[in-house]
């Protein structure tokens, strides 16, 4: 798995090397491959239920189910990595490493000054930002414009979520 997150029905949903999507129903469970849901290297679930994959190609794709099709979000292109934060924004991490943000799915995207160096990131249940680094480490800041402060043998991470316990 190149990304990972964990369904509001507590289903991991997982973004594959192969670049299609697979489930599985608990951390032990088996992988299960989502037919037609290829060209995906990231996948977040929205707090509307809306599946959010960032392509192969760099844009945003939502899908209404996890067996849906896939549609194009206009203007979205350039990301590696995406999630939503608590307050419902989306926080995507850009071509070039920084963090940007966007109120929904079509406004346009700003950049978070002085994020830069982050390959994945997630927003943790107590309102802190998980990232992980070029580097491979984690790192956290306390909000999106603080600074990033490393976390302590943390190393070899390519990417992050939190899980419920749903």
């Amino acid at each position: 798995m190149v990304g990972v997150t964990q369904l509001s029905s507590g289903t991991i949903l997982g973004a594959g090397t192969d670049k299609n999507l697979y489930t599985r129903a608990t951390l032990n469970g088996g992988w299960v491959q989502i037919p037609n849901s290829g060209d995906m290297v990231g996948v977040t679930q929205l707090s509307d239920g809306t599946i959010l994959g960032v392509g192969t190609d760099k844009n945003l794709y939502t899908r209404a189910t996890l067996n849906g099709g896939w549609v194009q979000i206009p203007n979205s292109g350039d990301m590696v990595g995406v999630t939503q934060l608590n307050n419902g924004t989306i926080l995507g991490v850009g071509m070039d490493n920084n963090l940007y943000t966007r109120a929904t799915l079509n406004s346009s995207w700003m950049q978070i000054p002085n994020s830069g160096d982050m390959v994945g990131v997630t927003q943790l249940s107590d309102g802190t930002i998980l990232g992980v680094g070029t580097d491979k480490n984690l790192y956290t800041r306390a909000t999106l414009n603080g600074g990033w402060v490393q976390i302590p043998y943390s190393g070899d991470m390519v990417g992050v979520t939190q899980l419920s316990d749903v």
